[in-house]
């Protein structure tokens, strides 16, 4: 009898959690391995028929810190949208208006931060989506996708946020329930600044 292999869209488990990775049933040693007879179900709504979700953060930079107010620097950040360490993200987009431009490049990650008490919370992974993105030109940046411009690829898309980061910075071996933002830090700001918008967009499935 020939041997089927199923997708993350069937289980064999009680949790009715997707397997996330090809298996056959009593075949072989890959991870995904039961035994024979055992009974394949299809995996909760979250997978096999999922509503895809989308969020839309803004925020004005440069702007001033600190008391008396300072000039935007290198290591401040930006908190942006928060996330369940469930979701499931299908794609990160970022862009700006018309009016954000600089002399020179602003090199600035694209990463998880704990959102924490109070939105206070330490990075996770600074620059999981995006490493030195160039966030400010002499001409404002187009609506792109940087999914893939850090840690991640393609392959990743549709993991929990909690797996996601397992690949690039984060040590979590399960879903650790927790709150993220998302965040972009910024790289050494030189030259003249004009103050504008970014904005940055979420397609994600929500795990809750």
């Amino acid at each position: 009898m020939a041997d089927t292999v199923f997708s993350n869209h069937y289980t064999s488990t009680t949790s009715g959690e997707s397997v996330e990775v090809g298996f056959k049933p009593g075949v072989g040693s890959n991870s995904g391995v039961v035994s024979s007879g055992t009974a394949i179900t299809n995996v909760g709504a979250g997978v096999n028929h999922s509503r895809v979700r989308t969020s839309l953060a803004t925020a004005t930079i440069p702007v001033t810190v600190g008391s008396p107010a300072a000039a935007w620097a290198t290591g401040d950040f930006v908190r942006l949208l928060t996330m369940r360490s469930s979701d499931r993200i299908v794609d990160i987009r970022i862009w700006t208006d018309a009016t954000l431009a600089a002399a020179t490049a602003l090199a600035t990650d694209i990463g998880i931060y704990l959102a924490g008490l109070n939105h206070d919370g330490a990075v996770v992974d600074v620059d999981l989506f995006g490493t030195a993105f160039n966030l400010m030109s002499a001409s404002p940046v187009a609506r792109v996708s940087v999914f893939d411009d850090g840690a991640l690829a393609d392959e990743h898309r549709y993991l929990p946020l909690w797996a996601a980061l397992s690949i690039g910075a984060g040590t979590d071996t399960s879903d650790p329930e927790v709150l993220y933002d998302i965040a972009l830090t910024m790289g050494t700001v030189t030259g003249a600044v004009v103050a504008g918008e970014v904005f940055l967009e979420v397609e994600y499935i929500a795990g809750d």
